[in-house]
């Protein structure tokens, strides 16, 4: 009976040191998850900034090209009008002078 007693503890001490063993391997299994589940939350971090900035900037480039664009067209639209302007008063003066000059010849 004693024999028995002491095969119930032996059992019951082999069983206590691999449930301790158990929960220890657990614990380093949870803190490894926990350590590469924050690795991943850290490069996707890393990596969609990266993609946000790499938007902003592509977004800038192309408004800064159409702005570009834009600026160019109404410059060459005003230096037309411009253009445009000046041929018409130099017809304009050479119609009055021509007014003028018949005027005195009458």
């Amino acid at each position: 009976m004693a024999n028995l007693v002491d095969q119930v503890n032996s059992i019951e001490s082999a069983c206590a040191a691999k449930e301790a063993e158990y929960q220890n391997k657990l614990k380093q299994l949870n803190l490894e998850f926990e350590d590469k589940k924050k690795a991943l939350e850290e490069d996707f971090e890393k990596e969609l900034k990266a993609f946000k900035e790499r938007v902003r900037q592509e977004q800038e480039d192309k408004f800064k090209t159409v702005k570009d664009q834009f600026q160019s067209d109404s410059q060459q639209k005003i230096k037309q009008m411009e253009a445009d302007i000046l041929q018409r008063r130099q017809e304009l003066e050479q119609k009055i002078a021509k007014k003028v000059v018949e005027e005195i010849w009458q």
